[in-house]
């Protein structure tokens, strides 16, 4: 079978899956409408059997999943992508029409997604709905109202905190005979049902921790992709005044300068050009180093709100263990303590761990920065084999975070600016080793050997050395020496050709400087130089492009993802918040006998949303 014929076929086993996998969708948003109208017509004991039918699409969803998982591996493999490519990675590789066919597929279950979480809100909020109903009959039969508890207004509205809590439940007491009924005397009856003594504040710890964790995530991408936006202000690419066109100008001069080595304007013009080409590598490099201290200032100054949020965390645990709160409840001060929480987990990826007696441990790898009522300052340092790290203020121990805005900028400090240095150091010593190796095969105008046409070590120094701004008429563009005894003009001009066509290979031949590059700057170095075969100045400079690109088109496409994660594992938190205490009473009255039945329904809906998540941008 032809390599066309292997290829289209195979897209064409994706495709189909992916037919599959959306019809499993519009299947799984049917039994979830089932669910709604069961919880419409209050047939709330049929619950559990719808479960269980949506429970068995999900399982066809998983093995339709492995199977496109196997598929979409080849497809990887046969577009040179990374392992676990998602739909959007694997459209944009795919020729015409697969790319467009891959496109709706994603398209169409990002729409199923959204059915599916719209569907699960109105059928949450229908649940909840039938709880205040029972309520208001439950007080009607009694002739009872229960007084609204701490955090209630008189119409069973929950009064939240600065952030809102996640949840409240009731402690519920029995109500003692206050009547006689018949011939029963009050110690005889048996009692008149339950009331409200109080509410205890309870949180979702396990979709908080959830929070944290994509939070986190997320905080490194954000800040990946403000770092990689700054770099790419630096490569004015493609423009005619960017390093790329200044490049083509330069050797379009010494092709001219090859017609007439003798002309002494186009000497001038090789020279200029090659001056304003080695000063656009000093002011691109001088700008990736400015970038990358200011983004160390930065992460100096948020270090400073992580230790001030830290230890705000460790005086709120003190007052929430000791249960001291003059102007303020203990579940205001668990509301403020985990909002803070939150913001280190944007700015650090943190691990939270509940504690019994209500504080919370906050840590980062196996270092607590909040123990109880204690915490410890995070400073920047550049003493240890890292360019940059963050370093404990009790041990002096060393810490790189993994989550957090702050990992996302130490990863634009340590690895993004030093490896575009590197590369911008790589177009600049090409650009010299290249271009002075030829000048050591010429000879200028007087037939002297021609001198070294540029000096330095890297882009940063790169520059026309000084003999050239001085007299361009030694540049070395001819391929022989005056013949003896002679004083006429050589003009050749071989190797000025030569040098005009160095873009025309992928490959060069380039002199190193005796000593290493660090030798770079001294024209005696060029001298002793020696010989080796390395990248043209336009291809590397064109890789340094094409991979700042890459980064960037990864990192944003990785964030989109994350923000989905990220406002879906929110939107579970948020769901949870807001339940009053009548509320909680009425499920005691309500649903009791299909209690087993809504907790797997929710689970289900979970599990569901995170099943839809991974196939959309897995």
């Amino acid at each position: 079978m032809a390599f066309g014929q292997q290829r289209d076929h195979l897209l064409n086993d994706v495709s189909t899956v992916l037919w599959r996998e959306r019809h499993l969708l519009e299947l799984l948003v049917f039994k979830l409408e089932e669910e709604r109208l069961l919880l419409t017509a209050g047939k709330v004991r049929w619950v559990n059997h719808a479960s269980r039918e949506v429970e068995i699409v999900l399982e066809q969803l998983r093995a339709a999943e492995l199977f496109r998982a196997v598929k979409v591996e080849a497809a990887a493999l046969e577009f040179g992508l990374e392992t676990c490519p998602g739909l959007r990675s694997l459209s944009q590789a795919a020729p015409e029409p697969w790319s467009s066919i891959f496109s709706r597929h994603r398209q169409a279950c990002l729409e199923l997604t959204g059915e599916v979480r719209d569907l699960s809100e109105r059928n949450r909020q229908m649940l909840a709905k039938g709880r205040d109903a029972a309520r208001e009959a439950l007080n009607w039969l009694t002739g009872k109202g229960a007084p609204p508890p701490q955090g209630y207004t008189a119409s069973g509205a929950p009064t939240q905190g600065p952030g809102g809590y996640d949840e409240e439940t009731i402690e519920l007491g029995a109500v003692p005979a206050t009547q006689t009924i018949g011939s029963y005397t009050n110690d005889k009856v048996p009692g008149c049902g339950v009331a409200v003594e109080g509410a205890d504040y309870v949180t979702d710890r396990f979709r908080q921790s959830q929070s944290y964790t994509e939070q986190g995530n997320l905080g490194v991408l954000s800040a990946q992709q403000s770092g990689l936006q700054a770099v790419q202000l630096h490569f004015r690419e493609p423009s005619s005044n960017g390093i790329s066109g200044q490049l083509t100008q330069y050797w379009q001069d010494w092709s001219a300068l090859a017609n007439n080595p003798s002309d002494s304007s186009a000497q001038a013009t090789v020279v200029q050009d090659g001056s304003n080409l080695a000063s656009s590598l000093n002011d691109t490099s001088s700008a990736l180093s400015t970038l990358s201290q200011q983004t160390a200032q930065n992460i100096t100054l948020m270090l400073v709100q992580v230790n001030q949020e830290a230890s705000q965390v460790a005086s709120l645990n003190q007052s929430i263990s000791r249960g001291n709160a003059p102007t303020s409840s203990v579940e205001e001060l668990e509301d403020q303590r985990d909002q803070l929480v939150s913001e280190l987990s944007r700015q650090l990826g943190v691990i939270v761990v509940n504690n019994p007696d209500g504080t919370v441990n906050v840590s980062l790898g196996s270092e607590a920065i909040v123990s109880g009522d204690i915490s410890q300052a995070l400073s920047l340092t550049t003493s240890r084999a890292a360019p940059y790290s963050l370093e404990w203020s009790k041990d002096k121990s060393t810490h790189q975070p993994s989550g957090g805005e702050l990992a996302g900028m130490l990863d634009v400090v340590n690895e993004y600016i030093p490896s575009y240095q590197r590369n911008l150091d790589q177009v600049a010593q090409s650009l010299m080793g290249s271009v002075n190796y030829l000048m050591s095969q010429g000879y200028d105008q007087a037939g002297n050997q021609g001198a070294p046409f540029f000096l330095g070590t890297g882009a940063s120094d790169i520059e026309v050395n000084p003999v050239l701004l001085a007299n361009p008429a030694d540049i070395g563009a001819n391929a022989s020496p005056l013949p003896a005894g002679s004083s006429a003009t050589n003009e050749d001009g071989t190797v000025a050709a030569e040098v005009g066509e160095l873009p025309n290979s992928q490959t060069v031949t380039m002199s190193v400087p005796a000593g290493g590059w660090p030798q770079g700057g001294s024209a005696s170095a060029w001298t002793g130089a020696t010989t080796t075969t390395g990248v043209e100045p336009d291809v590397a400079h064109n890789q340094l492009v094409a991979g700042i690109g890459q980064a960037a088109a990864s990192v944003n496409n990785q964030l989109t993802d994350q923000q989905a994660i990220t406002t879906n594992v929110s939107s579970a938190l948020q769901s949870a918040t807001g339940l009053n205490a009548d509320q909680e009473l009425t499920n005691m009255v309500m649903y009791q006998n299909a209690y087993e039945a809504s907790a797997k329904f929710i689970s289900t809906v979970g599990a569901t949303l995170q099943s839809l998540i991974s196939l959309v941008n897995g």
